[in-house]
């Protein structure tokens, strides 16, 4: 009978937002094209299409992705934010953002785990991570989407298993980074899959490991940094945060919206190598906790603070 009952509230819901048709902002911290703005555009289009408002994505660049979290965090009407869990990180190593997690932006629905890559170009000597460690060339350089983003953390962290001294070379989003590594002006980046995918489909970058538990589908030859004995214990995924003053009612309308869409067909979030899980999606609020905590309590071996 509960469940009755909370179901049809959730239609109402729905029915009523989707009377008013409003408009509201969702904004992201890096350049169209990178990985945090092709989930932001479907997670946009899911809303939008859903029966929810008209959602407009807006790209707030710099600083990591800083600027946007900010600027949802102070936005004067309700916004939403799609921001990897760089955010739990930013959080603790960026000197300058003052941040509450817990009271200043609210959670609203977890998307989707992601694989990263570390990558280098077609024409790079470097064909595994053992070419990284030994590498004769000492000033190895590596991009990134921002000091202190995890594509910021994840290289800096393999620069340290490694013991191999490597100088990072910031950009406004990973995409900048990727185009820069294709050309041969930089040494390694380690990106987003969904957004370093068509540079490895047209053979202008060559993958040397991903993330995750197990090989990728579309990389059965790359090996998983497991394999050779990295782990990196941040698992990369993406959530949907909304401003402090965004009504718990309109919280619930995008929860409910997403979960049907995500659950009617999660192929559109699969081409992105984005991995949905409805439990985590009913358990946001949870995680997002949860992932405070781990974050407050983990030990970083590198310093990435800016």
């Amino acid at each position: 009978m509960k469940l009755k009952k909370l179901l049809l509230i959730g239609l109402l819901l729905i029915s009523s937002l989707a009377q008013a048709k409003e408009t509201i902002t969702l904004i992201v911290g890096f350049p169209p094209g990178t990985g945090n703005d092709l989930a932001a555009r479907q997670v946009a289009k899911d809303i939008t299409e859903g029966g929810g408002p008209i959602v407009v994505v807006e790209n707030k660049i710099g600083n990591g992705g800083n600027i946007a979290v900010m600027g949802a965090v102070k936005a004067t009407v309700p916004t939403l934010l799609l921001h990897s869990n760089s955010l739990y990180l930013n959080s603790l190593v960026t000197k300058s953002m003052t941040l509450d997690l817990k009271t200043q932006l609210t959670p609203v629905a977890y998307i989707g785990s992601v694989p990263m890559v570390l990558e280098t170009s077609k024409d790079s000597p470097i064909k595994s991570i053992e070419d990284i460690k030994s590498a004769k060339n000492n000033q190895l350089t590596y991009g990134s989407g921002g000091v202190g983003s995890l594509t910021h953390a994840n290289m800096a962290y393999i620069s340290y298993i490694l013991s191999k001294p490597m100088t990072h070379i910031p950009y406004q989003g990973a995409s900048r980074s990727l185009i820069d590594l294709g050309a041969g002006r930089l040494d390694l980046c380690f990106d987003f899959y969904n957004s370093s995918r068509s540079f490895i489909q047209d053979g202008r970058l060559r993958p040397l490991a991903v993330t995750g538990g197990r090989r990728l589908k579309e990389l059965p030859g790359v090996p998983t940094l497991k394999e050779k004995g990295i782990i990196w214990p941040l698992e990369a995924f993406y959530m949907l945060y909304a401003s402090p003053n965004t009504d718990p009612n309109i919280v619930l309308q995008l929860q409910l919206i997403l979960a049907k869409r995500i659950q009617q067909d999660t192929s559109a979030y699969e081409s992105q190598g984005i991995h949905t899980n409805l439990q985590k999606l009913n358990q946001t609020e949870k995680l997002h906790l949860a992932t405070i905590t781990r974050y407050e309590t983990l030990k970083f071996p590198i310093d990435i603070k800016q």
